[in-house]
């Protein structure tokens, strides 16, 4: 089953202000703060602005990376996204 990951900061006021959107929005997804995370992972991923979407299998494997959009993506591409990787596996 395919998830929503997001890696955010927490003194990262964008980050904030875009989960609390999904939040309200009754959107379901697991974070990864930078803190907790691998420095050479948030490389491999070109991590460099937050919040950054992924759409994760069940081993946390990446399927999809959406750029950075500086007022995060949007529910709607994100479950079409999901339904488009989903019919390829």
């Amino acid at each position: 089953m395919l998830s929503i990951r997001i890696i955010k900061s927490k003194d990262c006021p964008i980050c904030t202000a875009y989960i609390n959107r999904l939040d309200k929005l009754n959107v379901s997804y697991v974070t990864l703060d930078v803190s907790d995370a691998d420095s050479k992972v948030l490389d491999s991923w070109k991590i460099t602005n937050m919040p950054v979407v992924q759409i994760v299998d069940d081993n946390k494997k990446v399927m999809w990376q959406f750029p950075f959009s500086q007022g995060g993506i949007s529910p709607r591409a994100i479950n079409y996204k999901i339904q488009e990787l989903g019919e390829k596996l």
